[in-house]
Order: structure tokens, then C-alpha cells, then sequence
């Protein structure tokens, strides 16, 4: 049953999740040293599209572009889609709080110095709210749009589909049709990064998902 968003808002309240850079390394092990091997992705695929399911405010987007241009990957495009539009905005600017990563996990990731710039004072706490901006030549390569996964799929498919703490959240309409809809944007040779396959059929998981 799909729920009008009227009472779904009633319900759960604005719909506005908060991510972080490098959120898929580090929720799904190993993704970084799997996903940019050169040999696997690189020359077998020549370019590479990357779609991020409830990308928020556009952290983990533009951590596919860094790890991207650092990995010598020329021809690629790094997507986000999230159902709220505030979001959306915010990541079209390309500026983005460090939130719980703190400035190191750019060195963690060999992300050269020259592709962002962080502002602002050190945090006491926490969430560090410093900005982070990115390279324009970087943010060229990457794109944001409103949708609902959970309601229709998306317009096309791509080589890499992100979606991590997106699906187990309350969804407008079935959460089948949301996995399905995930499953249904992905290459046949391509790769899903999740780190809730439980959702997902085992032979999707034995086809698609990082070992």
C-alpha cells in the first residue's frame, strides 16, 4: 500500500537522513580496495556510473567522484537520489559538512589534497559541521535528483548502485518494490553496495554485491 505523503509526514516527519564522507567504505568492508581496482572496474567497464539511493546531502556522492579522479577513472558520472528536496539542494552546492568523519579520512583515502577544501574551526564535539568543498572539475562529474525509490524505479541503470541505511527506514510504498527498484537499477555486470543484503534474494546477493 503507498501511503500519501500528507500522512506519511504526519506520521515520521520530514524525511531527512545524515550522511558522512566515505560512508559506503566504511559501512560495507573492503568496498574501496574492491570497487577501484583498476583491472576489475576501470578497463573491463572503460567508464563508470555510480548511483547513490538516498544520498542526503551529498557526501557519499562525492566521495565516489574523489575516489574516482584519485584512482585515474576519466570518463565517469557519480548520481545521488533522495526524497527530500532541502537535501537535494543543499548537495547541489557542493559544500557538505565533515559530520562524524573527521578531515583524516581524506588521507585515509589517498584523496589528493588540491580535489577539496576544508573550512571552518575544529569541533569540541562529535559532528563537526566544518565545510568541505568540492573541486568544480570533480563536481562536473556528478549529478542530483528527487526520487522515491520505494515508488518507481529509476530513469536508467548504472555500473555501481549505493544504498546503504536507506531501505530498512519507513517507505511510502512497499519496501519489496524498493529493493526490487534497486536491484532493477543496476548493470548485468555491475555492483550493488549495501550493507543491508538480508533485504535483498540470495542469488542478487551472489551476483551483484562486493566479496
Amino acid at each position: 500500500m503507498i501511503i500519501s505523503e500528507e500522512k506519511f509526514t504526519h506520521l515520521y516527519g520530514e524525511r531527512s537522513g545524515t550522511t558522512c564522507f566515505m560512508r559506503s567504505f566504511s559501512d560495507s568492508p573492503h568496498q574501496a580496495e574492491v570497487l577501484f581496482r583498476l583491472d576489475r572496474l576501470g578497463k573491463r567497464l572503460g567508464g563508470l556510473a555510480v548511483m547513490v539511493i538516498g544520498c542526503s546531502t551529498g557526501q557519499e556522492v562525492y566521495s565516489y567522484a574523489l575516489m574516482c579522479e584519485a584512482n585515474g577513472f576519466k570518463d565517469y558520472t557519480t548520481e545521488g537520489c533522495d526524497v527530500n528536496s532541502t537535501a537535494i539542494t543543499c548537495a547541489h552546492k557542493g559544500a557538505c559538512h565533515l559530520n562524524w568523519e573527521g578531515p583524516d579520512v581524506f588521507d585515509t583515502f589517498a584523496i589528493p589534497k588540491e580535489l577539496y577544501r576544508i573550512e571552518g574551526k575544529a569541533p569540541d564535539e562529535s559532528r563537526d559541521f566544518r565545510k568541505v568543498t568540492i573541486a568544480d572539475h570533480v563536481r562536473a562529474h556528478t549529478q542530483f535528483f528527487q526520487h522515491d525509490i520505494s515508488l518507481e524505479p529509476l530513469p536508467k541503470t548504472y555500473d555501481v548502485v549505493a544504498c546503504n541505511n536507506t531501505l530498512p527506514q519507513p517507505q511510502r510504498g512497499e519496501r519489496d518494490a524498493a529493493v526490487q527498484n534497486v536491484v532493477s537499477a543496476v548493470k548485468p555486470e555491475g555492483f550493488i553496495i549495501s550493507n543491508h543484503g538480508y533485504l535483498f534474494p540470495k542469488y542478487i546477493v551472489q551476483k551483484h554485491f562486493l566479496r
